[in-house]
């Protein structure tokens, strides 16, 4: 599975602008419902970039 992160931002003017942040990939053993957020050691990786 490989999950997006990305932020959108819209402006008071209409304007939408998205930022793609990083991705992860997991596994297919690991999509389980507690899986699908960050771990902190992920978190951490998407911040240093």
């Amino acid at each position: 599975m490989d999950v997006r992160i990305m932020v959108e931002t819209t402006f008071e003017d209409g304007e939408t602008r998205t930022r793609d942040i990083g991705h992860i990939h997991r596994s297919h053993d690991e999509v389980e419902p507690e899986n699908l957020g960050l771990c902190l050691e992920e978190a951490k990786t998407l911040l240093n970039q």
